[in-house]
């Protein structure tokens, strides 16, 4: 029993649709932040002339798009590689990780089998800190913490409405 042509191309369309909406909201989510960093960048760095988007993400045109008018709206230029130059970060993260077993940072020793046994476990984390958060992110992270702790489940696209509030709430506020 396969699918009548009509079936297939809704179900097709659906899977499109899905996708397109994804890629919407999360397209606005990252330009929110991109903005918000910008804005505070600029607290500090008030020079700044540049918007640098690299590896895999970059690659995505409705990205480079959005964040192209984003650029423009804030008086900056947008700089990205070629989309050809615009691959996935894994190799980034595997040289990485070979580089600090090398230097031996954040490891313990090499197990002699390939079954770990005590003490020699390697710490994961599912993402690694670049520096300390800037402190208007508190307010902002204990709201999705606190809705996560309640076991509300919060989509990207609320996520994204809600931060969105914060963001129009603080250019009130200046």
């Amino acid at each position: 029993g396969g699918l009548e042509v009509g079936e297939e191309a809704a179900r097709a369309k659906v899977k499109a649709d899905i996708a397109a909406s994804f890629q919407r909201v999360a397209v606005e989510h990252l330009c929110l932040r991109t903005r918000t960093a910008v804005l505070w960048a600029r607290e500090t760095h008030p020079g700044l002339g540049e918007i640098v988007v690299a590896g895999g993400v970059a690659s995505n045109r409705t990205l480079r798009r959005e964040l192209e008018a984003l650029a423009l709206d804030l008086d900056l230029k947008l700089v990205c590689p070629p989309p050809r130059y615009c691959t996935d970060n894994g190799v980034m993260v595997a040289w990485t990780g070979m580089e600090r077993l090398r230097a031996g940072v954040g490891v313990g020793e090499c197990p002699e089998t390939p079954r770990p046994e005590e003490g020699e476990w390697v710490e994961l984390r599912p993402r690694w800190p670049l520096g300390d958060l800037d402190p208007r992110c508190s307010q902002q992270r204990q709201k999705i913490r606190s809705a996560k702790t309640k076991n509300i489940k919060m989509s990207l696209t609320q996520e994204t409405a809600l931060l969105m509030a914060a963001d129009k709430a603080r250019l009130q506020r200046t």
